[in-house]
């Protein structure tokens, strides 16, 4: 029997999503977090430079949610709420 099943198609189908979501973000790393040049030397080096820019990634994102929270404070207590802030972001 050389057709999938349902379950095997769904699996596929689910992995293929989560690498289409993942690529972007490792373009990103790539470009903006200096990843195409790696001058730390061996497997070592690479997994130093992959750890700090990832630690980078995720320090931005961190502080894009502390700016949101800082910015939403003062806006709720002068009465300058917006809608903006009645949508869930997913960061």
């Amino acid at each position: 029997m050389t057709g999938k099943t349902d379950y095997e198609k769904h699996k596929d189908r689910v992995r293929f999503r989560r690498r289409a979501s993942v690529e972007p973000v490792i373009r990103h790393l790539k470009s903006d977090y200096l990843m195409p040049g790696n001058y730390l030397k061996g497997v070592e080096g690479v997994m130093i430079n992959t750890i700090m820019a990832v630690v980078a990634f995720n320090m931005m994102k961190r502080l894009r949610q502390i700016r949101d929270v800082i910015c939403f404070v003062p806006d709720l207590l002068t009465g300058s709420w917006s809608v903006k802030y009645a949508t869930v972001k997913n960061y």
